[in-house]
């Protein structure tokens, strides 16, 4: 606890009451929020703390606490502070993992109503691969930034040439050793091409559009 004032400390001695205006300035004054507290588990930290910590998880304001029979107390001020923040995060945290625990139920259940269903599941599909093909292309264009116009033109037609061959009924592993096989190709790129292809074979093996993903 911080070193009262001579007045302060008259007062109290002299058992008058000290005004709720008069604690809340020697509050202001010394800093209450900032005081660091050793906790239980040896570190030292203060309501301010506690507020940056409580919002970084919560996205929330720790909310004010009546904190007036501590008095003059920084410990006890603290110490209110603390309590409200632990049980707070408790129940925060008890009603995320619910709110977590019912979303996936419900996801279970919608996964498996459209496991049953053919069109639901290939739209699923078509979606989920389109998203992989968004992921590769921008990864392919953005690490090659000098040549991203050459690199955009190769994967498009790349994809629209499996595309393509698909419809033409040629076998997936056959266009990709194709691709496997030809000379002159960085094994980086290589692979890049080989899976641009593989996905875009599939999508279109699913009834999808591959340029959609890159719309």
């Amino acid at each position: 606890m911080r070193q009262f004032s001579i007045g302060l400390l008259a007062l109290m001695i002299s058992g008058c009451a000290i005004s709720p205006e008069t604690v809340k300035n020697y509050k202001e004054s010394n800093k209450f929020d900032s005081i660091k507290h050793k906790t239980d588990s040896g570190k030292k930290l203060s309501v301010d703390d506690l507020r940056v910590r409580y919002f970084e998880e919560t996205g929330m304001k720790l909310p004010d606490q009546v904190t007036t029979y501590c008095s003059l107390d920084d410990a006890c001020y603290y110490n209110l502070y603390a309590q409200a923040y632990d049980l707070l995060l408790s129940d925060y945290r008890r009603k995320l993992q619910t709110k977590q625990y019912l979303q996936a139920k419900e996801q279970k259940i919608k996964n498996e109503q459209c496991d049953a269903d053919a069109e639901c599941s290939r739209k699923r599909k078509v979606t989920q691969l389109g998203g992989q093909l968004s992921q590769l292309y921008f990864y392919v264009v953005n690490t090659n930034p000098y040549l991203r116009s050459e690199f955009d033109m190769a994967f498009r037609v790349v994809c629209e040439n499996a595309a393509n061959l698909q419809v033409a009924g040629v076998p997936r592993e056959e266009v990709l050793n194709n691709i496997r096989d030809k000379p002159g190709i960085d094994p980086d790129t290589r692979g890049q091409i080989v899976n641009a292809a593989s996905i875009c074979w599939d999508i279109s093996h699913n009834g999808g559009n591959w340029k959609e993903a890159l719309r």
